[in-house]
């Protein structure tokens, strides 16, 4: 594909494909692969939403994935570069027009992540600078979500070899070397995929290698990520078993989401297939969906639209978002 085409059409689809599977995902985050096969069978179209961390909405409604991916791009297009200040303050405004739910007695922002709000919060109240706001030793996987823009970003000026920036953004909600590590190699797989320098089973392999290598960087990261991703890479056939055995916690955990998003893209890269692979796997769903979904969109450039992609809220907006965001580092 040319590689001019291939760009447009990124631009294009990248939230979408985040949106979508952060939609998909949402009407079962939490449950079970258990829970989910005994409620629906197997999830195969946008659902509407009842989890515990969101209120009932219809089908086609996101959460923190897609708001957080949006305020990446939107800070990225407004600045022309990466601007710490400027996505801190994108973060605050989705912070703001975030709805507040009760859920085990806590007032808490609807569907986001408890690391990212606390972090966020310290932002919008200014007690804290980007650069010291983020829960300290912390990984979840609340940077791989919104990874996305900004990798592509970084393809799109030359700039895919900037550590620092990833380490930024990432210690500003979760400050802990494990956490930088797991987005370094994620940045790293979304821009080898842009590239068309790894495919879909190459993926664990690769992300494996870059893990042993960020180690080094940041020691006290230790081997958590290399070693789950070695392990993954040992499986031939990944499915519930090996994923229950291999993220326990059900990829609210960083380098366990790495270990559910590659092995679901492992299986199938083909964008509806895995968006629904990821959400029948259970566990954090609505994040591990929108990251496949995601790394789809970077492998083929275009995709084939479910049909139900209609349902999905703000629509237009997030293939405008898109679009800009590839104009604005074309012509900067």
């Amino acid at each position: 594909m040319n590689t001019i085409s291939k760009v447009q059409k990124i631009g294009k689809n990248l939230l979408v494909a985040i949106a979508y599977g952060d939609s998909a995902g949402l009407a079962v985050e939490t449950k079970t692969a258990q829970e989910i096969k005994k409620q629906y069978g197997s999830v195969d179209h946008l659902l509407d939403i009842d989890n515990p961390y969101f209120d009932k909405s219809k089908a086609g409604t996101w959460s923190d994935d897609t708001q957080l991916s949006l305020a990446i791009a939107n800070s990225l297009i407004l600045s022309g570069e990466f601007n710490i200040d400027s996505i801190a303050n994108e973060h605050v405004k989705a912070l703001e027009s975030t709805p507040l739910i009760t859920h085990n007695n806590e007032v808490i922002p609807r569907g986001w992540g408890k690391s990212t709000w606390q972090s966020v919060n310290r932002l919008k109240t200014k007690s804290h600078s980007p650069y010291n706001s983020g829960d300290k030793s912390r990984a979840g996987n609340g940077v791989l979500m919104k990874l996305a823009p900004l990798a592509f970003w970084q393809f799109l000026t030359f700039s895919s070899n900037d550590r620092n920036t990833i380490e930024i953004l990432t210690r500003m909600t979760h400050d802990s070397d494990l956490a930088v590590v797991t987005s370094l190699v994620h940045r790293d797989v979304l821009v080898a995929l842009i590239e068309d320098r790894i495919k879909s089973g190459e993926v664990i392999d690769f992300a494996s290698s870059k893990a042993k290598y960020y180690e080094k960087q940041y020691p006290e990261a230790k081997n958590i990520t290399s070693q789950s991703l070695a392990s993954l890479s040992k499986y031939k056939n990944i499915n519930q078993t090996v994923i229950n055995k291999l993220a326990p916690k059900g990829g609210f955990f960083a380098p366990e989401t790495l270990v559910l998003a590659y092995g679901v893209f492992n299986n199938n890269d083909k964008f509806s297939e895995n968006i629904f692979e990821a959400v029948n796997f259970g566990g954090d769903t609505d994040s591990v969906a929108s990251i496949v979904g995601g790394m789809s969109v970077m492998l083929h450039g275009d995709i084939d639209m479910p049909s139900d992609i209609d349902l999905l809220e703000d629509l237009d907006l997030l293939i405008q978002t898109g679009q800009k965001l590839v104009d604005r580092a074309l012509t900067r």
